[in-house]
């Protein structure tokens, strides 16, 4: 559902406390890393706001949503994810390269 610009639909699986916003698809991607994806920053929002999101899970190339946003050019949502405080922009992937080799 996260990369479906339904956030509606987030909400209420959010309120129901039983949706793991931290679930990994065989890729290791998360509903965050679709929603920075698809470019949803509402989304994006309502999945960090949740308070129990680990917004530095590394998909299958060791890549971070931090990297992914920045890959993708989305300045509004890496700005979210920087004011989060729980970021590290110094994570390598799996070639070594942090979320600034991206930009």
């Amino acid at each position: 559902a996260a990369g479906a610009p339904h956030a509606e639909c987030i909400r209420l699986l959010l309120r129901t406390g039983r949706a793991d916003v931290n679930s990994e698809d065989c890729n290791g991607r998360t509903p965050l890393w679709y929603a920075i994806e698809r470019g949803h920053k509402e989304i994006v929002q309502l999945l960090l706001r949740t308070g129990n999101i680990n917004p530095e899970l590394k998909d299958e190339r060791g890549r971070t949503p931090l990297s992914h946003a920045i890959h993708k050019g989305n300045t509004e949502i890496l700005q979210l994810l920087l004011q989060t405080g729980n970021i590290d922009p110094e994570l390598k992937d799996e070639r070594g390269r942090t979320p600034l080799s991206y930009a």
